[in-house]
């Protein structure tokens, strides 16, 4: 029984996922739950906890959630010493036109409503031992209200240059998920490195500062020029591990464009393209990562690489277009054999 998201780790996510230029305001997180499979739910089904029912801050656990790549989430477990004061919710047998709508976090303290949501998955008395294992999905999504009053965000220049600055680092470090235009960038920045040019990290901080306040990247959006000073100086100190990064990232068959022209081998650009895609979910749109995981979980992973291959022929991606039948069969099996389900059951888990 848990809430996912600590009020320090919801703002990390505020500041980290779509690089928001709200500066003031409210936001919260809501989650969606549905059911995938063509039957209704019989087991599993997930059950709410009315927050009427908890006491805080005393029902609240802080507990450290370490993930499968060792990423570490504070979030909330639920005390079990008023159990019988909390008061459980489900709706049985969901069908998958039904989603279930719940607050993660709310930044406003005031709302009068439930901030977060205790929740957790249960088998009814009800169901038979031989009941079908359930199948769901579940997405999460960020609401601003950047004209609420009063402030909630609590903001300042000194955290919002911060939070951009990591952006930044962020960025650079999976660059590999780039359009074509910003990795020959990137390598470009690397090849001169190499060269012995004194200077390039700086420019590289620069240009992805002015980038970021031009395109609304790294909750730069329309920053101020004391905001794009105060993140360069933040970064100043961090200038060797940028240009690390900046090797380590730009290598030379990574750049599209520099691929197109210089491999003669589609099947390859194929194979790694499909992994590199697979290996990088915060990437991807909502839907299309929505219909990965119909594709993965309800028809298992042959039908999630298809669905990988197709996408990326329709658009252009990877010179998959260019793939004979033959050629897709060959890559098709290279990257099974690379491990793809597992990986891709690891990106894109059901929770």
């Amino acid at each position: 029984m848990h809430a996912d998201y600590s009020d320090t780790e919801a703002r990390k996510i505020f500041e980290s996922v779509g690089r928001l230029s709200v500066r003031r305001g409210r936001f919260i997180v809501l989650n969606t739950w549905r059911n995938i499979d063509d039957e209704p739910i019989e087991c599993d089904t997930l059950a709410v906890c009315d927050a009427r029912s908890v006491a805080a801050p005393d029902d609240y656990i802080l507990f450290n959630f370490t993930g499968p790549e060792g990423h570490l989430s504070e979030t909330y477990r639920l005390s079990s010493l008023r159990q019988d004061r909390h008061r459980w919710h489900y709706f049985p047998a969901m069908t998958r036109d039904e989603v279930l709508l719940f607050m993660q976090f709310d930044s406003d303290i005031d709302s009068g409503g439930a901030r977060v949501c205790f929740h957790t998955s249960f088998r009814p008395l009800t169901a038979a031992a031989t009941t079908r294992p359930r199948q769901s999905i579940e997405t999460r999504c960020i609401a601003v209200f950047p004209d609420h009053t009063p402030d909630t965000l609590l903001l300042d220049d000194a955290s919002i240059s911060a939070a951009s600055a990591s952006a930044i680092i962020s960025a650079l470090q999976h660059s590999k998920s780039w359009d074509a235009k910003g990795k020959a960038w990137l390598l470009s920045m690397a090849k001169q490195i190499r060269s012995g040019r004194k200077g390039v990290a700086e420019e590289v901080v620069r240009m992805m500062v002015e980038h970021g306040a031009k395109e609304g990247h790294h909750g730069l959006k329309g920053a101020s020029r004391e905001l794009k000073r105060a993140v360069r100086e933040r970064l100043r100190p961090r200038l060797a591990d940028i240009e690390a990064v900046v090797l380590s990232q730009a290598v030379e068959g990574d750049a599209p464009a520099a691929a197109a022209s210089s491999s003669d081998d589609p099947v390859a650009a194929a194979v790694e393209g499909a992994l590199t895609a697979v290996k990088h979910p915060e990437y991807w749109p909502p839907e299309s990562a929505l219909k990965m995981k119909e594709r993965l979980w309800g028809e298992g992973p042959g039908a999630a690489l298809d669905f990988i291959l197709d996408g990326h022929k329709h658009l252009k991606r990877h010179r998959t277009h260019e793939l004979s039948p033959e050629q897709r069969r060959t890559a098709y099996a290279m990257i099974m054999a690379s491990d793809f389900a597992s990986i891709a059951t690891s990106s894109f888990a059901l929770s």
